[in-house]
């Protein structure tokens, strides 16, 4: 989901509940996955496109399926990868 009114920064100024990590940039742009605190089954990605907007990329995994899918944060990176490849065409 594209988000245009904010920036990536609204997530690593440590006023959001969620927990950033910073991981390798995606098709060359900076990006974070985020985790809320005992939700351990989602995690979102997010891409610093722009000034003032993001790419956000949410991933949740049922329990009853963790062996069939990648980890929740995997999951979003790759999720993140294919709409970035999508956006930069």
């Amino acid at each position: 989901m594209p988000v245009t009114k904010e920036g990536i920064e609204v997530w690593t100024g440590g006023k959001r509940t969620g927990r950033p990590s910073e991981i390798e940039p995606i098709m060359g742009f900076p990006a974070i996955t985020i985790t809320l605190p005992n939700q351990e089954a989602s995690c979102d990605a997010i891409v610093d496109t722009a000034e003032g907007q993001y790419l956000l990329a949410t991933v949740t995994v049922n329990p009853s399926f963790e062996d069939r899918f990648p980890k929740p944060c995997d999951g979003a990176r790759q999720l993140a990868e294919a709409a970035m490849q999508n956006l930069l065409k």
